[in-house]
């Protein structure tokens, strides 16, 4: 199973004026550096917690039809199209009619319906494609304690400018980064 993002977030957790306060910034100078330092911030953040945070379409692949259920990697809003190539090759979209799915559970899932039986793939590669949305639909709708992080990896970041290792800094923002995420990530 692999993934992409089809469609990215199309605003950040939290804002240049948020991230502003939080650096103690008052001019314009480096609002691009903040701006790409927030967004850095945002993807570190759904790198290591496994949740896309702001609603985003992605496309998940496999390379065929399990016997039952399929399970997403993410929590999902809505399940745009499920697609597969037969064994020509050729693009096919499955009838959403045929399909139901479980957007509600932690693992999200699509299964065939009773009465139908998923289709014959081609011996190819990622030969199924899901495409669905996922995240939170607003950026007041992120919890606090992602945003606090991303506030904390933004600091770090803006204060550490040169190429330094994240993973293994001692820095006690890196530490609570590393540590409130990784309590989100466990109760998620």
């Amino acid at each position: 199973m692999t993934w992409e993002v089809v469609s990215g977030p199309s605003d950040e957790p939290i804002t240049l004026s948020e991230a502003k306060a939080w650096l103690k910034v008052d001019d314009s100078a480096e609002d691009a550096l903040i701006e790409s330092l927030i967004s850095a911030a945002r993807r570190k953040a759904e790198q290591y917690t496994g949740q896309l945070l702001l609603t985003q379409t992605v496309r998940e692949y496999f390379d065929g039809f399990p016997p039952y259920q399929i399970e997403l990697s993410f929590p999902a809003n809505s399940i745009t199209s499920v697609k597969y190539k037969d064994e020509t090759g050729a693009e096919q979209t499955v009838s959403s009619a045929d399909y139901s799915a479980d957007i509600v559970s932690k693992a999200p899932r699509i299964w065939i319906n009773p009465d139908k039986a998923w289709p014959t793939t081609g011996s190819y590669p990622n030969a199924v494609s899901i495409e669905y949305s996922t995240g939170y639909a607003t950026a007041s709708s992120v919890p606090d304690t992602f945003k606090t992080a991303i506030c904390l990896l933004l600091a770090f970041l803006y204060e550490n400018r040169e190429d330094i290792p994240i993973s293994g800094s001692n820095d006690p923002r890196v530490r609570s980064f590393n540590l409130i995420l990784h309590n989100e990530k466990t109760m998620a």
